[in-house]
Parts: C-alpha cells; sequence; structure tokens
C-alpha cells in the first residue's frame, strides 16, 4: 500500500499491505450546472466529489491546489471540505466544488446543438502504478432540482467512466496516469431552436418569395422591399454568428443564411435587369423574366430547406444554386435572343405588306385611265 500523504499539493492514501496499487472508488453528484459559454469553451457546475475505499485506508485531496486535480478546470475552482455521510466508515473523504470546466463545442449542429460536458479528475502526482480510480455508482448521479438555461432538464444523461492517460516524454518510461470523467450530454429543445434560430430568416424568405407575385408596374417598391429584406439579413447573421465560435464547417444556421442571401440575390438582380429592360422599350422580354422568375424562386426555397433538412453537403448546396443562376441567364439570353429575331421578322412582313398595300391602288388607277 501507499505511505503517508504525497508531499504538498499531492493526494494523500493509506491502505493495508500488497504490492498492488491502491483501489480508490470516485463518486460525482451533480447538484446545479449553469450556463453554457458556447464562445469562450466553457461551462460552469457545482457538485460533490465522493472518494471509497476498503478498510481503514483513506484517500485525501488538497483544497488549495484543487485545479491541479482538474485538467479540464478553468482558474478559480472553489474546493471544500465537506462530511455529509459520517455514518458510513468507507467514505473516506468528500468535498464540494464550483467552477468553471472547458468542453468540446459542437457547432456544426448549430443552433440545434448537443453538448457532451465533462469533469475530469486525476490525481496529479500518483500514477496508475500507484493508485487506480474507479467509478462508485452509489454516489453518483444528478440532483432533481438542477436548473440549466436553455435546455431541458429532462434531456440531460449522465455517465461516469475511467481512463488511462499518459504524459510526455513518450518513451519507454512514459507515466500513465488514471481518469476520471463524469460526463453529461446535454440537448437543446428543438422547437426553441427553431424559434429562435430559423424563424426569422424563414420569414424574411416568404417575404421575398411573395414579393415575386406583384406586377411589373410595382418593380421599384420590388427593389426596395429586396434591399430591405438583404439588410436585415445580414444583420441578424452577425448577431447570430456571435453566439456560437466559428469553426472550419459551415453550420446549420449557417448554410440556412447563405440560401437567404443567394434568393434574395437573385430576386434582387432579375428586379433591376427588368427595370432596364422596361427602360429600353423591350416589355415583352421583362415579361418572360418575371414569369420565369416566379417559378425558379417558388421552386428553389422548397428545395434548399428540404437540402437543410436532410443535411446535405453545403457544395452541394451551392452547385444547385450555381446551375440554377446558369440555367436563368442561358434561359434569359434564347428569350432574348427569340425576341429580336421576332421582331426583325415582324419587321419585314410590315414591310412586304406595306409595299402590296402602296402597289394595288396604282395598278387599279392605270387600268382605268390608260392615258394617266
Amino acid at each position: 500500500g501507499l505511505g503517508g500523504a504525497g508531499g504538498p499539493g499531492g493526494a494523500g492514501a493509506r491502505g493495508g499491505g500488497g504490492g498492488g496499487p491502491e483501489t480508490i472508488g470516485v463518486g460525482l453528484y451533480m447538484l446545479n450546472m449553469a450556463g453554457i459559454d458556447m464562445a469562450a469553451g466553457r461551462w460552469d457546475a457545482d457538485f460533490y466529489l465522493y472518494f471509497t475505499s476498503e478498510g481503514s485506508s483513506y484517500y485525501t485531496l488538497s483544497a488549495e491546489q484543487g485545479e491541479s486535480y482538474f485538467p479540464n478546470g478553468f482558474r478559480g475552482l472553489q474546493m471544500n471540505s465537506v462530511s455529509k455521510l459520517p455514518h458510513i466508515v468507507n467514505v473516506t473523504s468528500q468535498y464540494r466544488v464550483k467552477g468553471s470546466f472547458y468542453f468540446d463545442v459542437n457547432a456544426y449542429s448549430y443552433p440545434f446543438e448537443s453538448h457532451r460536458l465533462e469533469i475530469v479528475f486525476e490525481d496529479p502526482r500518483r500514477t496508475r502504478d500507484e493508485i487506480v480510480l474507479e467509478p462508485d455508482s452509489k454516489y453518483t448521479g444528478l440532483s432533481s432540482n438542477i436548473k440549466l438555461p436553455g435546455f431541458s432538464p429532462g434531456d440531460i444523461q449522465a455517465e461516469m467512466k475511467i481512463e488511462t492517460f499518459v504524459y510526455p516524454p513518450f518513451d519507454e518510461g512514459a507515466q500513465e496516469f488514471t481518469r476520471m470523467k463524469y460526463v453529461l450530454e446535454v440537448n437543446r429543445p428543438r422547437l426553441n431552436s427553431f424559434i429562435k434560430g430559423l424563424l426569422p430568416p424563414l420569414l424574411i424568405l416568404v417575404v421575398v418569395c411573395f414579393n415575386t407575385f406583384l406586377p411589373l408596374q410595382h418593380l421599384a417598391q420590388r427593389i426596395n422591399v429586396n434591399g430591405s429584406m438583404l439588410v436585415a439579413s445580414v444583420l441578424y447573421h452577425s448577431s447570430l454568428a456571435n453566439q456560437a465560435p466559428s469553426t472550419g464547417r459551415l453550420s446549420v444556421a449557417d448554410a440556412f443564411m447563405l440560401v437567404t442571401y443567394a434568393l434574395i440575390t437573385v430576386n434582387f438582380s432579375a428586379c433591376i435587369w427588368m427595370l432596364k429592360l422596361q427602360a429600353d422599350g423591350r416589355e415583352s422580354v421583362a415579361q418572360e423574366i418575371h414569369a420565369y422568375l416566379e417559378v425558379v424562386q417558388l421552386v428553389c426555397t422548397p428545395f434548399s430547406l428540404t437540402a437543410l433538412s436532410l443535411r446535405w453537403n453545403a457544395l452541394l448546396l451551392m452547385g444547385g444554386l450555381a446551375l440554377g443562376l446558369c440555367s436563368l441567364r442561358f434561359f434569359l439570353v434564347s428569350s432574348a435572343c427569340r425576341d429580336k429575331l421576332g421582331r426583325s421578322r415582324r419587321d419585314a412582313f410590315q414591310r412586304i405588306d406595306s409595299t402590296r398595300k402602296v402597289g394595288r391602288p396604282t395598278e387599279f388607277e392605270l387600268a382605268v385611265d390608260p392615258g394617266q
């Protein structure tokens, strides 16, 4: 067994004879949880930490150096020794810990994110050959009074597991330590996330889609509405992005806003083009663009939203939008060519008809009065 305390800042363990490592049971009972800061990657926890061992052995921590026992702990952890169960012999020590802990931020599914919040405990001085940690389910659990803002308490799942961690130098003399991980899985409510995150841009898309049904006489009003919706989308996306850290991939919110930008830009550009065609006297071409734009807007919007719900790759989304824009461009160019060819034919037929109308009365007059 181990003899005496482990020096300043270390944990102490004493046990009976034997050459093997000392086995210490670890229990964690979560009392309360505070807000999750995705931008900083931290969350706040308040819990009891139990250490159990067999026989007369005991395991104690140094409360002055509480941060050294939690590898993912943020500075300023508070750890106080308490004794809630003095009548149970094998509960050798009990501590109440308050503070912030780091976690891996899962921002790819934002605003429908789910997180794995961890509390990692490790003896900073004793290796796996000296002390082995084991989960103690009797003293592990969640309080029924947990209030976690923005998350449903019924969706919180907890588990405890033990892992082995190796520190450098990574050679034959590498030291292995046992780690206790207390993992909480929390999921944000879907309806609340949709209302707060995606409902505003969805309403913007609805306004833009219905804006295409206005006749050509109201192009100026349509341009004003599209410009206002584009500015509103940029401002909302900016405030939405401040709530989550930047990642290497597009989140669900980013992809949704990307679709919103693309559809508004298509509508805005088409309205300016139609206004210029009207100014040039090409009313028929503007009317064809207006009819085609209604179809494009009503088809691209549901397609894009369906792709988002199926979690397609953002590159595929951009490819589909690019293909749609190329098709629109090809159609508009071909329509302009057909309109120009049609006007040329109509002008030619009009010249032929006018020549025939002028020639027939002249021949009639010559036949009536040959002297002229």
